[in-house]
C-alpha cells in the first residue's frame, strides 16, 4: 500500500524532474520525508508498530529507491500515532478561557465570553498540553484542535514513535503541523478533532466496508470445520482469512442478493480496456479514494 502511494507521489507532473539540452537525463525525484498518522493504536501496540509498521514503511521505501535506480536513497520518517479513546480531560480556570459567549447568546466571531459566565466547560481550540498529565516516556502531547458547543470536548492524545524528520519536543513544530492539519479536513469547514490524514482514513475504512457488504452473506466466506483434518490455530485462522480475502478481491463474480455488481467495473466494449477492480472512476486511481 506504501509502496503504490510513493510511486504514485514520484508520478505527479510537479515531481517529474526537467531535463536540460546537453545534460543527462536525470533520476526521478524520490520523496525525502513523511509524516505519518496513525489512528487505532492501544499503548500496548506501540512495539508492533515499530517492529511491523514502520520497517514496512521503510522497506517500501527501499523498494522504491531500488526501483527508480538510486538504492542508497534516504527516508526521513516521522511516525505519530493519535489517540482518541482516553478518560483525559480539560478544563478552562477563567471563563475567558472557555469556548463561549456572553450569557443567553451564542458566541460569534471574536467576541470574548462574559466574564464568570461562559456557556460551556470547553477550552477553546489550540489548548496543547506537553507535560505534567503527558506519559513520561517518548515525546507525546494533548492537543485539542476543535471548538465543541456542547458536551466535553475530548482533545487528541498524539504519541511520536519515531522522529527522523527531528520535530524534537522543545519548539512545538510538530504540535503546530498537527493542528494545522486538523483544518485540512475536506468534509468540514471547522477544525476536526484529530489530524486530517487519520481522519480521512478513518472514513476510507467506512467507505470500504460498505463496498465489501456482499462479502457478508457470502457462505464460502465461512471457516471450514478444520484445517485438513487439524484443529485451527490462531495463526493459522488469520492466514485463512486474509487468503480468502485476497481470493474474493480478485473474483469478477463478486454479487449481491439483485445480482449487483459492487466491485467490477465490466467493460461491455474491449476497446475501453480491461476489467477494473476498483469501485471508483479511473480518473480517481491514482489519487485519494472518493469520500
Amino acid at each position: 500500500m506504501v509502496l503504490e502511494r510513493l510511486e504514485a507521489w514520484t508520478q505527479n507532473p510537479v515531481n517529474q524532474p526537467k531535463t536540460t539540452p546537453g545534460h543527462p537525463l536525470p533520476t526521478t525525484r524520490l520523496p525525502t520525508s513523511v509524516l505519518f498518522y496513525r489512528d487505532g493504536v492501544s499503548e500496548s501496540q506501540f512495539q508492533e508498530c515499530m517492529d511491523h509498521e514502520v520497517k514496512a514503511i521503510k522497506d517500501a521505501f527501499r523498494r522504491l529507491a531500488t526501483n527508480h535506480g538510486q538504492p542508497n536513497a534516504q527516508l526521513r520518517l516521522t511516525f505519530v500515532v493519535v489517540g482518541k479513546r482516553h478518560h483525559t480531560r480539560f478544563y478552562p480556570k477563567e471563563a475567558k478561557e472557555s469556548f463561549g459567549g456572553f450569557a443567553g447568546k451564542p458566541r460569534q466571531g471574536n467576541w470574548p465570553a462574559q466574564p464568570g459566565k461562559p456557556i460551556n466547560g470547553n477550552v477553546r481550540p489550540g489548548l496543547l498540553v506537553e507535560d505534567v498529565v503527558t506519559t513520561p516516556h517518548a515525546y507525546n502531547f494533548y492537543l485539542q484542535s476543535h471548538a465543541a458547543p456542547a458536551g466535553t470536548a475530548r482533545s487528541a492524545h498524539y504519541h511520536v514513535l519515531l522522529d527522523d524528520m527531528s520535530f524534537g519536543s522543545d519548539n512545538q513544530r510538530l504540535a503546530t503541523i498537527t493542528n494545522t492539519l486538523c483544518y485540512c479536513f475536506p468534509r468540514a469547514l471547522k477544525g476536526v478533532s484529530y489530524a486530517a490524514p487519520a481522519y480521512i482514513a478513518d472514513r476510507m475504512c467506512e467507505r470500504g466496508r460498505v463496498w465489501l457488504r456482499h462479502w457478508k452473506p457470502d457462505q464460502n466466506f465461512k471457516l471450514p470445520a478444520t484445517n485438513n483434518g487439524v484443529s485451527w490455530d490462531p495463526a493459522a485462522v488469520t492466514r485463512w482469512k486474509a487468503a480468502k480475502a485476497l481470493e474474493l478481491s480478485r473474483t469478477t463474480l463478486l454479487t449481491g442478493p439483485n445480482m449487483e455488481k459492487v466491485w467490477v467495473h465490466y467493460n461491455d466494449n474491449a476497446a475501453l480496456g480491461p476489467v477494473r477492480f476498483n469501485p471508483w472512476h479511473s480518473n480517481l486511481d491514482d489519487t485519494m479514494f472518493w469520500m
